[in-house]
């Protein structure tokens, strides 16, 4: 089974995002890593993709950055973030409302048409609307509390622990 690669950022940081602990809100994810969680000023305010934070999370050639919301396991709510509301809404992103997401501690695969046998692997809920390219996207809800219990759902019948976070900013780093 493939296993999530924690990078070493921030510096003396320890607790993941998956952990049900009151900790800093944000992380970064590209490809199959993960960050550490870190504080706005860690993370969530990168605006340059060739800085030096951003270039601590090698992969894809978008590093998303999230705010976590809620972790889920067992489809149990374990965890909910107490600092949420911390004054910002949303960084430097695509995304013009906030949006909210689902990350897993274990790969999902799912098939793209153009890719024939190819799988597509994330630790993510992808997008599952059946608009072009939407499968290679995460799957994005309105609403914090629609997440969750779409998360529920997936983390009781796939036995996995979830994340619920909003999409906070997203660097095109090519």
């Amino acid at each position: 089974m493939e296993q999530i690669r924690y990078v070493d950022y921030p510096e003396g940081k320890r607790l993941t995002p998956f952990q049900p602990l009151d900790g800093d809100s944000y992380f970064m994810v590209t490809g199959h890593s993960f960050t550490y969680l870190g504080s706005y000023e860690e993370i969530g305010n990168i605006q340059d993709p060739w800085e030096e934070r951003s270039q601590r999370v090698q992969g894809d050639r978008v590093l998303c950055v999230f705010k976590r919301y809620a972790v889920i396991q067992q489809g149990r709510v374990v965890y909910t973030n107490p600092h949420f509301d911390d004054g910002h809404r949303i960084g430097r992103s695509r995304l013009e409302e906030v949006r909210f997401a689902i990350l897993t501690d274990r790969i999902q695969e799912y098939h793209v048409d153009s890719w024939g046998e190819t799988k597509f692997r994330r630790f993510s809920i992808r997008d599952d609307s059946g608009v072009f390219n939407a499968a290679l996207q995460y799957k994005l809800f309105d609403s914090a509390e629609e997440a969750v219990q779409y998360a529920i759902r997936a983390s009781a019948e796939q036995s996995m622990d979830c994340i619920v976070a909003q999409w906070f900013a997203d660097l095109d780093r090519y």
